[in-house]
């Protein structure tokens, strides 16, 4: 399945292809994102980039192809090495291979090592371990936009004003206060305005403010700093200040 995310637009030469995979572990699908020129065009002398190929599915792999028909030089980016993110990515090259171009796997276990910072284009990588130790995210700037696609490690919620941060899905598991802190530090270095998951979630606006907030809320409650508040204080509420706010009231009502 193909689609461009029209309810959150992306910027200009950026695909969305979602694999037609629906589970328990992959909700609506794997979402494979395709960066070429900003004017879409592909042209034999230019490179694009797939970040996550997805599964080794022969119908999304075939879409992945077909949307850098004519492109030479593709560079495979793999957010971490989860199979529904990389299994794809051998059948992928062989085929572009096949087609007369070349294409190299970067991170995850297949591919060769990224580091923190590296450039591809007008991408950059920046490291985000606490999904997988390998998990990376991308910051793409590009006409005044600057996005991150954030892997598995930072997912979007029903709110977008906010995010949250994973370990296992659909296991539920956790990460640490601090793990998370370090996850926000790090990819709020970059001024990015949207963010975009693994999941097929996108926070369209003030992203990198939702990034901070959510892990300082995030933090305080896995590390127990409101374990002493009532528990009616936390129905519907949103920030912490939303909570002491709600806290402050039932004690004094």
């Amino acid at each position: 399945m193909t689609d461009q995310a029209t309810t959150h637009p992306l910027p200009p030469g950026v695909l969305h292809v979602r694999c037609d995979n629906p589970s328990a572990m992959t909700l609506s699908g794997t979402n494979s994102y395709v960066i070429t020129r900003a004017d879409g065009v592909a042209d034999g002398g230019e490179r694009a980039l797939v970040i996550d190929p997805g599964p080794d599915e022969h119908g999304h792999v075939g879409a992945l192809v077909d949307a850098v028909r004519g492109v030479s030089n593709v560079d495979v980016l793999l957010t971490h090495h989860h199979d529904d993110h990389e299994g794809g990515a051998a059948r992928l090259v062989e085929l572009l291979s096949e087609a007369g171009g070349s294409a190299r796997v970067w991170g995850g276990d297949q591919g060769i090592p990224l580091v923190d910072g590296q450039i591809f284009d007008d991408v950059q990588v920046v490291f985000a371990p606490g999904h997988t130790a390998d998990s990376v995210g991308y910051v793409l700037e590009r006409d005044g936009d600057v996005v991150l696609f954030s892997g598995d490690t930072i997912g979007t919620v029903a709110s977008r004003r906010w995010v949250t941060f994973m370990r296992s899905f659909p296991n539920w598991m956790p990460l640490s206060g601090a793990v998370v802190r370090r996850i926000a530090d790090h990819v709020s270095r970059y001024d990015f305005d949207r963010l975009y998951s693994n999941f097929g979630g996108c926070v369209p606006r003030d992203a990198r403010a939702a990034v901070q907030r959510s892990a300082e809320r995030y933090a305080a409650w896995v590390d127990g700093e409101y374990d002493h508040l009532p528990e009616q204080a936390f129905f519907m509420c949103g920030g912490l200040e939303d909570v002491e706010r709600q806290a402050h009231e039932l004690e004094n009502s």
